[in-house]
């Protein structure tokens, strides 16, 4: 396991863990992306903060599958092929994922096997003077048809503990997305114009765009600053905003006392009825900029 940092002239920088190629910091005046405190680092579990990588599958996997919540990629080592002060480039072949293919899915060492799927992923980090831009790319080297989903689990860390002060934090630029509530279970509706989506208490949404958005340009405003997310990719971009609140915060292991006051996941996906199907050869990609500007 190695970490890469990555250094702009400007004074920003970066760290990309090699497990997961899990982006662990982007800083410019300031930290932008959460880690938790009790982050576990040595590979024996997903990374928890920075921005994990979601492929094949975005949450948990439907039944018979035993793969893994969010799938393989971020719990796998991936290996570094280039780097500049300012850029780095890991690649994940299928033939080196180790772990979280489960059982009974097209994704498991049989069904590979008797199937010849194959998937050659990729994944850049660009740094620049205030943006960051991460970009995954997915390659059918197989033989075989295969659905995919991805996403960038990003974290984005809220000063002076604000994350549920919906006077100070909140979220632009999801206007007439609709909504499934994975908390209430409640979907069919969509997000009112000109009303920012808020944090309040355990908050788990995906906001779906209509037919004609085919990127994601989503402002996140906390206390010090405002990040512009915006994301591209191969089909629709979905976005998911996410939060366990205090109870699932202190459920997990590897979450700090009191970090659900610290964060905000804003991440952008291809998910669900949008997944992707690749034919042998086609290539997917999904890009997503994050640009931070102080506020005054």
């Amino acid at each position: 396991m190695t970490i890469t940092t990555l250094r702009h002239s400007s004074g920003s920088s970066c760290k990309i863990h090699s497990f997961g190629a899990t982006v662990i910091s982007f800083a410019t005046d300031q930290e932008h992306l959460f880690l938790s405190n009790d982050a576990i680092l040595d590979g024996s579990k997903a990374i928890r903060g920075g921005i994990p990588l979601v492929f094949p599958v975005f949450g948990p996997s439907t039944a018979p599958s035993t793969m893994p919540q969010h799938g393989f990629a971020r719990v796998n080592h991936w290996e570094l092929i280039e780097s500049t002060e300012t850029t780095a480039s890991y690649t994940l072949r299928l033939a080196d994922v180790t772990a979280g293919r489960g059982e009974h899915n097209p994704w498991s060492i049989e069904e590979v096997v008797k199937n010849g799927i194959d998937v050659l992923l990729k994944y850049d980090v660009s740094l620049g003077t205030d943006h960051l831009v991460t970009t995954l790319t997915a390659q059918n080297t197989g033989k075989a048809v295969f659905d995919m989903e991805a996403l960038l689990h990003s974290y984005f860390t809220v000063s002076e503990k604000a994350a549920h002060d919906n006077s100070r934090t909140f979220i632009e630029g999801l206007d007439r997305y609709s909504i499934v509530d994975k908390v209430t279970q409640e979907s069919g509706y969509v997000q009112p114009v000109g009303e920012p989506v808020v944090i309040s208490g355990e908050t788990d949404r995906v906001y779906h765009p209509s037919e004609e958005k085919t990127g994601a340009h989503v402002q996140l405003v906390t206390p010090q600053r405002k990040l512009y997310i915006t994301a591209e990719g191969s089909n629709a971009i979905s976005c998911v905003v996410w939060n366990p609140g205090k109870e699932k915060a202190q459920a997990m292991s590897d979450m700090h006392d009191g970090a659900h006051e610290e964060f905000v996941c804003v991440e952008p996906g291809i998910l669900t009825d949008r997944t992707i199907r690749l034919q042998p050869g086609d290539v997917a990609f999904l890009k997503q900029t994050i640009k931070a500007i102080a506020v005054k």
